[in-house]
C-alpha cells in the first residue's frame, strides 16, 4: 500500500512522550462455539494473551480484523480512527496502527 501522507506520521511512543493519551485496540475474527457444538459462528472480538493461553476461542482466523486508536490531545479533545482489514488480507497490527495514525493526522489530532 502506498500513501504519500502516511510516511511522516509519528509513532505511538512518540505521541505518548509528547503528552498525548493513546489507546489502541486490536480485534480479530474468531470462530466461537457455544453450548451446542453444532452451532459455531464467526465474530469480531478482542483477543488477549490470557484468551490464547486458556484457549477460550475455538480458532482465531489469520485473515481479517480491525484496529482502533483513540487519541486524547493535551487540551482534552478526543479523536478516533479505525482501520479494517479485509477478510482476504493477513491481519497486521503494525500496519493497522500506521493506517489509524495517518487517519488521525488527517483529522488534525496532532
Amino acid at each position: 500500500m502506498k500513501n504519500s501522507n502516511t510516511d511522516s506520521v509519528p509513532s505511538i511512543v512518540d505521541l505518548r512522550r509528547l503528552g498525548y493519551k493513546v489507546r489502541v485496540s486490536h480485534f480479530r475474527i474468531v470462530n466461537t462455539t457455544h453450548h451446542v457444538p453444532a452451532y459455531s459462528f464467526l465474530s469480531l472480538q478482542r483477543v488477549t494473551k490470557i484468551d490464547k493461553k486458556n484457549k477460550v476461542f475455538e480458532k482465531i482466523l489469520e485473515r481479517g480484523g480491525e484496529t482502533q486508536i483513540e487519541l486524547t490531545n493535551r487540551e482534552g479533545k478526543t479523536f478516533n480512527a479505525i482501520a479494517e482489514c479485509s477478510k482476504k488480507d493477513q491481519f497486521n497490527r503494525r500496519l493497522g496502527n500506521h493506517i489509524c495514525l495517518a487517519r488521525l493526522a488527517k483529522q488534525g489530532a496532532f
